[in-house]
């Protein structure tokens, strides 16, 4: 069974064009759509517009801490599925993807949705596909990654890699965290994506979120060094 997490932050949903059916993709059994907002009107407008939208069971999860990687820790430590997929809310990364993504996860326990890996695209902006791949390089080189994509926001995972590991997010990059964590243990697949452009909400490109960037990958290279990997 899949279980599948979509954080939202306060964007207009793009439900109709993500999960158009349940014969269109991969079966879900439950998608969580995770939002920030404890807003009880504005969540019951979401819950009637979630419903008109998807055919999957589905429920909606408030985070009570801030980032994207806390949304998408939220979501699948509410779920029961036993791959766990990963999917961006802003329409960038495309659902046609998963069927194949999730049949690999029986061989490899970590399927990488790769803009950077052979064959896959990004159709961002220039200056974000520039940043992207010198945030990518700086992570390979300082965290000796073996993969072309740490960075991606795309992933379907076996859930014993989650269990396996103590996860601390910071920021937005669940899957940084989870390759470094890891140690190597599980074979990982780069599956070529095309990443489009996002269809709805804002951009976290910025010196803030650069900073930030930088400062988990050291955090993660002071974790590699105590525990020796």
């Amino acid at each position: 069974m899949v279980a599948g997490q979509l954080p939202n932050l306060h964007q207009k949903l793009v439900y109709k064009k993500l999960f158009r059916g349940p014969k269109s993709y991969v079966f879900f059994v439950l998608v969580s759509i995770i939002i920030p907002c404890k807003n009880e009107p504005y969540l019951n407008r979401l819950v009637s517009e979630i419903a008109k939208c998807l055919t999957y069971s589905h429920e909606i999860l408030v985070q009570t801490e801030p980032g994207l990687a806390n949304a998408v820790m939220c979501g699948i430590k509410n779920s029961k599925g036993e791959i766990l997929v990963v999917i961006d809310g802003d329409g960038s990364h495309k659902p046609q993807n998963l069927n194949t993504m999730v049949s690999l996860v029986s061989t490899y326990p970590i399927v990488v949705g790769s803009r950077y890996a052979n064959g896959g695209i990004s159709k961002d902006y220039p200056l974000r596909q520039f940043l992207s791949k010198l945030f990518c390089k700086i992570t390979r080189a300082i965290l000796k990654l073996k993969i072309e994509d740490p960075m991606s926001g795309f992933v379907a995972i076996h859930r014993q890699v989650f269990n396996s590991v103590y996860l601390h997010p910071f920021g937005y990059k669940f899957l940084l965290e989870l390759l470094v964590k890891s140690k190597g243990r599980y074979r990982i697949f780069e599956y070529p994506i095309v990443f489009e452009k996002r269809k709805r909400g804002c951009s976290k490109t910025g010196v803030r979120v650069g900073m930030s960037t930088i400062a988990f990958i050291m955090i993660l290279l002071f974790w590699k060094i105590i525990h020796n990997s």
